[in-house]
């Protein structure tokens, strides 16, 4: 008697891989990239993912500042609206920096009410397409070895306070 499996799978391995590549051939101008903007800390929304490592958003950071690390195809209990992420942010006058832990076009795409681009770790610097690999390396250039496992990173005075995953704790603390 010959017992068989199989497993199906359906869709994209977004999350394991980046598909920046990709999307930079098919749709080059989602991409911004050596941007003059993040050289002088200056950022406007333009519907562009910006290109960056680890070191830019530290350099740029406020006295209080949040960097959310946005799956854009999360469906989880941890997985908020960038405008709600936002509104939350200017009330308790933090300053807000989101970077797509990966790349979906279309999400990409969509017209937020955020008030500078969504950050998109740069794989070429990183010379990694592997998630795990380039998110780690950037986490490290960010947090300088203090690496939090949250999808929030809340930094005051350009140091890392702490980490975590519920919108709720936002408030605590800040």
């Amino acid at each position: 008697m010959a017992i068989s499996s199989s497993c199906s799978f359906n869709g994209t391995l977004q999350g394991l891989f980046n598909y920046q590549n990709k999307i930079r051939n098919s749709n080059p101008e989602l991409f911004k990239s050596d941007s003059q903007t993040t050289e002088n800390c200056t950022f406007t929304y333009s519907k562009q993912i910006e290109l960056i490592n680890g070191k830019t958003p530290k350099r740029c950071l406020e006295s209080k500042s949040l960097v959310y690390i946005w799956k854009p195809n999360c469906h989880g209990k941890f997985c908020y609206s960038l405008n709600i992420i936002l509104e939350i942010c200017n009330e308790k006058e933090i300053e807000l920096y989101i970077v797509a832990e990966y790349y979906d076009a279309e999400k990409l795409s969509l017209g937020y009410k955020i008030d500078k681009n969504i950050f998109g770790t740069d794989t070429r610097y990183y010379k990694s397409n592997r998630t795990k690999v380039y998110l780690s390396k950037f986490l490290n250039d960010l947090s300088s070895n203090e690496v939090g496992i949250g999808n929030f990173l809340y930094f005051k005075n350009k140091k890392l306070s702490r980490s975590f995953n519920a919108i709720d704790s936002i408030s605590l603390n800040n």
